[in-house]
């Protein structure tokens, strides 16, 4: 499965102003395609992992995410990079960006790399409370040919900054499963995940993080999911830069 996602990136520098839409919609009177989408003025997080299929060691993250997203609902969202090529999921787009950032070592969690639990939540809530500079929606259409983008911003605060790139990314979700010649099993996590030959599955309930719920179940087929296959701007994986 395949699924879309707008992003405001952070990537360099210049004076930038934005308006609200008039409301008069396209030229002479014609609606935009975002007219009936509604923009909201929060803070969200976003964590950015570096995302092996194969290894062990990305099941910390992949479990991490699912407890963020229990408990901070669209607060919270993140994107799993694969940058090992030649595995069915590497993507030229998620290896530029992961190159960008200097190949982290581990998830970056609101552009700074955290290995302490509790300061990575307190992070999340204290984002929270910041006023936002800029929110951003979107609208995909598809015909028979293409994908047509239409993003709708909103600037909250004045800036002078041109470090705003915005762009859609295309993500995949699909399951750890043997589709023929090819194998997408997440590997045996002893007492997490398990497989057969078949598919990888959860050898356990993984609970929220106030164990009031379920973020993953008992036999479940394990889903490689958010994983980030390509961008709809072919010439920067970071989009378009506002300025622009």
């Amino acid at each position: 499965m395949k699924k879309v996602f707008p992003f405001i990136l952070l990537i360099t520098v210049m004076a930038l102003s934005c308006k609200k839409d008039d409301g008069n919609g396209g030229g002479n009177g014609a609606p935009y395609p975002t007219d009936n989408l509604t923009l909201e003025a929060k803070t969200n997080s976003f964590m950015l992992v570096p995302y092996a299929p194969g290894s062990q060691s990305s099941i910390t993250s992949q479990i991490l995410a699912k407890e963020f997203e229990n408990k901070y609902g669209d607060l919270f969202t993140h994107l799993n990079m694969v940058a090992g090529v030649g595995h069915p999921f590497y993507s030229f787009t998620a290896d530029s960006i992961l190159k960008h950032f200097g190949n982290p070592p581990s998830f970056l969690l609101n552009g700074q790399v955290y290995t302490d639990f509790e300061v990575m939540q307190e992070a999340i809530e204290l984002a929270e409370l910041k006023k936002p500079v800029i929110s951003v929606v979107h609208k995909v259409t598809e015909n028979d040919t293409s994908w047509i983008v239409d993003a709708k911003i909103e600037f909250y605060k004045d800036t002078s900054s041109n470090r705003f790139t915005i762009e859609t990314y295309m993500v995949l979700e699909v399951p750890g499963i043997v589709n023929g010649e090819i194998d997408l099993r997440f590997p045996i996590v002893t007492d997490v995940i398990n497989q057969d030959d078949k598919r990888s599955f959860w050898t356990r309930d993984i609970p929220s993080l106030d164990s009031s719920e379920i973020v993953a179940r008992v036999n479940d087929t394990y889903i490689h999911n958010n994983v980030v296959y390509k961008n709809f701007n072919k010439k920067n994986p970071f989009g378009t830069n506002l300025a622009d």
